[in-house]
């Protein structure tokens, strides 16, 4: 297909389309992000469950045990933050272009927040992990 004719075809698609395809692509980062962050927080409870479960039931885990855990919470919450913050910032990338292509009658802009959902999401994730590992840490020594 030569440069020209796709040139006319995307011509042909009107801004309605691009506009509902632009939105669900946004939509589509948003939901992403939301439901990672829900499955990483439930994998934190998880392992913290776990870990409390056995412990009560006799499990007396050695230091490396605790290590491993600790880290593989620290890893789980390190990747998940990264993919929040990926998934945020092609969510602002496609706000960015959006707002460049908007019709000068639209004067429509979201007010600026200092707080977003990913700010949260990480801030949840962040305590959750601390308190996760500072349990997998402490607790065997507390009973």
């Amino acid at each position: 297909m030569s440069n020209h004719h796709q040139a006319e075809h995307w011509n042909d698609i009107g801004e309605d389309a691009v506009y509902a395809q632009l939105y669900n692509e946004t939509r589509r980062f948003r939901d992403y992000q939301l439901a990672f962050a829900k499955w990483s927080v439930s994998l934190i409870l998880a392992f913290a469950g776990g870990y409390l479960a056995l412990t009560t039931h006799g499990f007396t885990p050695g230091i490396y045990t605790r290590l491993l855990l600790v880290c593989a919470v620290l890893s789980l919450s390190v990747g998940s933050v990264l993919v929040i913050l990926h998934t945020n910032s092609r969510f602002d990338e496609i706000r960015r272009y959006v707002n460049s292509i908007q019709p000068g009658f639209m004067h429509f802009k979201p007010a600026h927040k200092r707080v977003k959902p990913h700010h949260v999401m990480i801030a949840l994730l962040a305590v959750l992990s601390l308190v996760v590992c500072a349990l997998i840490a402490i607790y065997p020594a507390t009973r």
